[in-house]
């Protein structure tokens, strides 16, 4: 995630982790998205981390898929420009950033016949959702955000989207905004990436060909946000 800010001053820790995600890509060079939809309505992914940066400011994770998890359509993590005061604010900003590709999305998949019912958006904390629902307001904690990061709440009242809560741990976004490992790591990647679908059609393939896996390394130990 941040190597590649780490150009002009990296340190041989840099390099072991950049030599750690090469591991990795080389092991799952095979893999791949499988696009399987139970149906063709939308529905997104938004998460962020507060203060992960050496300047405090954090990232954000967006997800666009199909619903239930079945396709995945957009994936997207990225440094936020402004710091935020709080994770309800850090939150606020991922939806800033997601809002547009949620809008093209939807308008894509209208043209090509799919007419969208409100798109539902996860978010896993609550206040973020009480600020994106209720807009600016004259209140000391928020009145200081300004006006454009409470678009949300025009997507909602035009029945664009609707927002619904979700735990942390179901979060497959929580993926873009963080290092995770283990079980973590892997849940969220199997459901981004429909990789149960991806599996069968994989052991389908290796059955008709003769073929058998390759061996990889263990990737439940390996951090690729790095």
């Amino acid at each position: 995630m941040r190597r590649a800010t780490r150009q002009k001053c990296c340190t041989l820790e840099d390099e072991n982790k950049l030599l750690k995600l090469a591991e990795y890509v080389n092991s799952t060079i095979d893999f791949g998205v499988t696009f399987n939809p139970k149906n063709m309505q939308m529905e997104a992914y938004i998460d962020a981390s507060f203060n992960i940066h050496s300047d405090a400011k954090g990232q954000s994770g967006i997800v666009l898929t199909m619903e239930n998890n079945s396709s995945l359509l957009f994936a997207k993590s990225q440094k936020q420009k402004l710091t935020g005061r709080s994770s309800a604010e850090s939150e606020l900003f991922a939806f800033h950033t997601g809002a547009p590709m949620i809008v093209y999305t939807r308008q894509q998949l209208a043209e090509f016949g799919y007419k969208q019912e409100p798109t539902v958006v996860y978010q896993d904390n609550l206040s973020t959702i009480a600020l994106a629902q209720q807009g600016e307001g004259n209140f000391g904690r928020t009145k200081h955000i300004a006006l454009r990061y409470f678009c949300m709440k025009d997507l909602i009242d035009q029945g664009e989207i609707v927002t619904k809560h979700l735990g942390t741990k179901d979060m497959i976004a929580d993926n873009l905004t963080k290092a995770t490992t283990g079980s973590i790591f892997m849940r969220n990647r199997e459901r981004i990436h429909n990789e149960s679908a991806n599996a069968f059609i994989n052991s389908c393939n290796s059955c008709d060909s003769g073929e058998t896996s390759h061996e990889s390394i263990n990737i439940c130990d390996i951090n690729i946000n790095i």
